[in-house]
């Protein structure tokens, strides 16, 4: 059974402090999550002034890739259901002085998003949200034309024998990974809210990433 939010943010409660230090841990394995994490950035084709949202931003382990891109100048919100891991994006942002980051404390199902957004990014967390394809289709009436929703996630590879997915769900469940969240699939629903959408696959499928354009509006 998938985790409850509220067990989620007591998982992330227990590894925020670790959190930055465990991802990269996992380079060890040949999972090199910086890597993935500049892929999905560079996919948005930020200008300097854009108006960007990150839904799940945890740590603020993107910041800097999307500061790079903003160059300060354009405005970036950050939004996490766990106050304990936004603590440590707010340690981020006091050690390089940015100006242009809001920190929001919240559902990520529950949020507004403002006018005129210019782009939109979740790594590794829309998958645990159950609300799912609402943010999705809110995501996409949001975007101003031509302007991008990339999301990098996880993914069962569809040729993996059960047992062996069984092994990496074991290895992820500590971030709340379950066996019930193979059964979201964000990348086909982005299918039925953009004009066009494009699926990535990497590490044999184990992650994947997928940009939503929308050109009608």
């Amino acid at each position: 059974m998938a985790f409850t939010k509220n067990e989620i943010i007591s998982i992330y409660k227990k590894r925020a402090k670790n959190f930055d230090f465990t991802s990269k841990l996992y380079s060890v394995f040949g999972f090199n999550d910086k890597y993935y994490r500049q892929l999905a950035v560079n996919l948005l084709e930020l200008s300097d002034n854009d108006n960007i949202v990150e839904l799940g931003c945890g740590t603020g382990l993107n910041f800097i890739h999307l500061q790079k891109a903003l160059k300060e100048n354009g405005a970036l919100i950050g939004i996490d259901i766990s106050n304990d891991m936004l603590e440590q994006a707010e340690l981020k942002i006091k050690k390089y002085n940015w100006q242009n980051v809001e920190l929001l404390n919240i559902d990520v199902s529950k949020y507004i998003y403002p006018k005129k957004l210019t782009g939109v990014i979740s790594t590794f967390a829309i998958t645990l949200i159950p609300e799912y394809e609402d943010i999705i289709k809110k995501v996409s009436e949001s975007l101003l034309k031509n302007k991008k929703f990339v999301i990098l996630d996880l993914k069962k590879p569809n040729n993996w024998p059960l047992w062996l997915v069984k092994i990496g769900v074991f290895f992820a469940k500590p971030f709340g990974v379950t066996m019930d969240l193979a059964n979201r699939k964000p990348w086909e629903i982005m299918e039925k809210y953009f004009d066009e959408v494009k699926t990535t696959e990497y590490l044999g499928g184990i992650i994947y990433i997928t940009i939503g354009t929308n050109y009608s509006k």
